[in-house]
């Protein structure tokens, strides 16, 4: 089995952009979840709230993040010494990010229609896990730094679907292929260019996925089949979450070695 293609999404619940080479960093893939949108009393919003969210592109430039929406860009040097610390909330935790300025800020509220702001990570963020019976260290991801799903997984939903959907649906950071549908279920650690993964938990969806990331409009497909026949105790699974262990590149095209499954 070989990395079919790798995401980066910079700012958390926007647009991702597909790339070569994925560096792995403490935190997680480099650029992932580095930015976030936060309300006015600096707790995060994501597609949930504001599926406009989607209609928003984020491109990573050597000296410069890049934003676009439907009808101008916003162009943030990322080298901005000039941010000012404020406090933040991402899924119950209270962590200190960089306020990146008023002109951000006008631009995700114009685009929203609400009062908010952008802010980007600065502190390690330490996440409990009861799978690994220890903390994980991520940015302003969900709960794990990567996500991985079979290209097999997407193939064999589709044909349960009237209409087809494409992988975005689902903000993986690794698609595999090689391998049957839902082979991840079963990955206990893998190893890809040298660099050691630990499987997580399967990854539980919620109504993100039911929003065309090209149009921001909702729908209830693919949770209501999904539900069907992907149902556990918490939920919708599909995908697998995973920690690194090891820091280094990941490229499209390297073969992923299965070290051993779940216990």
């Amino acid at each position: 089995m070989r990395i079919k293609s790798l995401f980066v999404y910079p700012v958390k619940s926007c647009k991702g952009f597909e790339v070569n080479e994925l560096q792995l960093e403490q935190s997680g893939p480099k650029w992932d979840r580095e930015f976030m949108v936060v309300d006015a009393d600096g707790k995060f919003l994501s597609q949930r709230e504001c599926p406009k969210l989607a209609l928003i592109s984020v491109i990573v430039r050597t000296a410069s993040v890049l934003i676009v929406k439907p009808w101008s860009d916003l162009l943030i040097p990322l080298e901005n010494h000039a941010s000012k610390p404020i406090n933040v909330e991402v899924w119950g935790d209270r962590v200190e990010a960089l306020d990146q300025g008023d002109v951000p800020s006008r631009f995700f509220s114009d685009f929203l229609e609400r009062s908010c702001r952008l802010v980007r990570y600065c502190k390690p963020r330490m996440r409990y896990s009861d799978f690994f019976s220890g903390s994980v260290q991520v940015s302003f991801a969900d709960a794990y730094p990567l996500l991985i799903i079979s290209q097999g997984s997407l193939d064999d939903l589709n044909r349960r679907l009237s209409r087809h959907i494409s992988m975005d649906r689902f903000r993986p950071n690794i698609v595999v292929e090689g391998v049957k549908p839902y082979a991840e279920d079963d990955w206990g650690s893998l190893q890809i260019n040298g660099v050691s993964l630990r499987g997580g938990p399967l990854c539980v969806r919620c109504v993100i996925t039911t929003t065309d990331q090209d149009t921001a409009i909702t729908g209830k497909e693919p949770l209501a089949t999904l539900a069907k026949y992907r149902k556990r105790e918490k939920g919708v699974v599909f995908g697998r979450n995973f920690a690194h262990l090891t820091i280094g590149s990941i490229r499209k095209g390297d073969v992923v070695s299965l070290l051993e499954k779940k216990n």
